[in-house]
């Protein structure tokens, strides 16, 4: 009898065993299945494997001296980049001795990230405007997104410069506070490794192999996604670096707790001043000046309407924009080069915006016409 028991127990066990796997196949496949199938970029970012995302949209590519740049010949519904890899038509090379070319450089707001359609992004609009009285003038979209002042330096260096431009629009300033927020402070240095690091291929570890247990992982926060993969991320990966902690905590409005408890945001921000940003900025200019460029700075328009991205709404990152503004204006000052105040002018109202840092198409058909308007009275176009 006391055999039959065990036996029972034994093939309960067994079942049971049996059960739980069969239901974890089952799981697996489903999840497999509806990562491939039903779920949407921004899912397929958080969740995917790192071969996953790369595959996801190959909008960059890796680049000697850059983290990456937009890859050539793109093409995507209504976006495009050139054979150069920039956004927009293609560019005659060599430069045509007619034409007046010039060059928009910046981060993801010149990019104009959030306008999916490139004929639609503030660098073509600006074309559009400016050309209606001079159809030999070309405007140039050297935005790309992440890229902060080092990024445009070496941009504009390595790049833009061979492009021969007649004049250079700088767009600056938010990215380059993500790169302040970093902790210990003696991180803090001119080469910016405190808030970038070479690319790396991320590697999942054996049991986050399995869809159904990543995804799982990623929802308790035990796993990291891969959405930053297509950028070769830069602060999100770098442990000294905590943009994207401030950022979730605010979101989840537990800000300060953990190293914000012992180190506010405010304080990372005043031990970490913008000297990089303010010596990069001068460099461009330089740069710009010994290759006989004209150059205009414009100081970094934002909404505060928007108070699910910290990074246009709350009192650190506002009092930090400023800051960068208020070292752009002084830079022409001392400089003697044409500022054009767009943080004064820009509506801040939400319907042109998509975040309160990003424009949408109205917000950079706006920001399109003022520049424009300004670049008529500078005396700077031919």
């Amino acid at each position: 009898m006391e055999i039959k028991k065990q036996s029972s127990r034994g093939y309960a066990i067994g079942a049971a065993v049996l059960a739980t796997i069969f239901a974890f196949i089952v799981l697996e496949a489903a999840s497999r299945l509806w990562l491939s199938v039903f779920a949407n970029n921004k899912q397929i970012a958080l969740y995917g494997t790192a071969e996953q995302v790369q595959n996801l949209e190959k909008r960059y590519k890796r680049h000697p001296y850059l983290p990456f740049i937009p890859l050539p010949n793109y093409r995507s519904d209504k976006n495009r980049h050139n054979t150069l890899g920039y956004r927009g038509d293609e560019i005659s090379m060599p430069k045509p001795e007619s034409e007046f070319r010039i060059a928009c450089l910046g981060g993801s707001t010149t990019y104009t990230t959030s306008v999916e359609d490139y004929t639609q992004s503030y660098p073509y609009l600006l074309q559009r405007y400016l050309s209606q009285k001079r159809p030999e003038l070309k405007v140039i979209n050297a935005g790309c997104g992440k890229y902060s002042s080092w990024e445009s330096l070496i941009n504009l260096s390595f790049r833009v410069l061979e492009l021969q431009p007649d004049l250079v629009i700088v767009y600056q300033n938010v990215n380059d506070v993500h790169c302040r927020l970093v902790y210990p402070y003696s991180a803090y240095r001119a080469d910016n490794t405190a808030s970038r690091k070479p690319y790396s291929e991320p590697r999942e570890n054996f049991w986050t192999r399995s869809t159904a247990i990543r995804i799982l992982a990623t929802r308790l926060g035990l796993r990291k996604s891969m959405a930053g993969l297509l950028f070769f991320r830069t602060h999100d990966y770098v442990e000294t670096n905590y943009t994207m902690e401030f950022c979730e905590q605010k979101r989840l409005n537990v800000y300060p707790s953990r190293i914000f408890t012992r180190h506010p945001a405010s304080e990372m921000l005043t031990k970490n001043p913008p000297i990089y940003f303010e010596k990069n900025m001068e460099n461009i200019v330089a740069l710009c000046k010994a290759n006989d460029i004209d150059v205009v700075l414009l100081t970094f328009a934002s909404s505060p309407h928007f108070p699910n991205n910290p990074m246009s709404f709350t009192p650190e990152y506002r009092n930090a924009i400023k800051e960068h503004n208020d070292i752009i204006k002084n830079i022409c000052l001392q400089k003697n080069i044409h500022c054009f105040d767009l943080a004064a002018q820009m509506p801040t109202e939400p319907d042109y915006w998509c975040d309160g840092n990003h424009v949408n198409e109205k917000g950079s058909n706006t920001k399109a016409r003022l520049v424009a308007a300004y670049l008529e009275q500078s005396g700077l176009l031919p």
